[in-house]
């Protein structure tokens, strides 16, 4: 059971509602092209979308294309391979704070 306080999210690959801190957030990144960007602190500013650290999560929404459209951004870039090692692109992402 989720208190009433806690902020609840949802992943955009599965659609799944879960509480903020068991999702990871990304936001869009400005740049040519725009790019996905970890937010491990939730402080970033911009538009952020949430998903699980799941494989499923992130082939689903890779297949949807879910990051532009979550992200209200259409040149959104995020490499071909995260669906297949999205833990590596998490770590490049995490280092390139």
């Amino acid at each position: 059971m989720v208190c009433a306080d806690t902020p609840e999210r949802m992943c955009i690959g599965c659609r799944g509602r879960a509480p903020a801190g068991q999702l990871l957030r990304l936001v869009s990144q400005p740049g040519s092209p725009p790019h996905v960007r970890v937010d491990p602190d939730r402080s970033l500013p911009g538009r952020g979308a949430s998903i699980h650290r799941a494989e499923q999560c992130w082939s689903a929404a890779l297949k949807k294309n879910a990051f532009a459209r979550a992200l209200r951004s259409p040149g959104i870039r995020v490499p071909d391979w995260a669906s297949i090692d999205h833990g590596k692109w998490l770590s490049e992402m995490d280092t390139q704070q």
